[in-house]
């Protein structure tokens, strides 16, 4: 079972279009929306398991530069 979940990100600088392009190199990012509000960007990302997915979000996307935080939310299949 995979596991699936959104991840709400601000941007530093408002360089939205910078993090886009390097979510776009994750194999696990399943989509990108750009969004207004507190948040910038909204990835969807979909992993094997917890591990993967505390292993994407702390190294991968914190990861690049022009992100400044994320929230993310689990998703469950009803």
């Amino acid at each position: 079972m995979s596991v699936r979940a959104y991840v709400l990100i601000t941007t530093r600088n408002k360089e939205e279009k910078t993090t886009v392009e390097q979510l776009k190199t994750l194999d696990c990012v399943r989509a990108i929306d750009f969004v207004t509000g507190p948040y910038d960007v909204i990835a969807i990302v979909e992993v094997a398991d917890m591990d993967q997915l505390g292993q994407l979000i702390t190294q991968k996307i914190q990861g690049i530069a022009s992100v400044e935080r994320t929230l993310t939310c689990i998703s469950f299949s009803l």
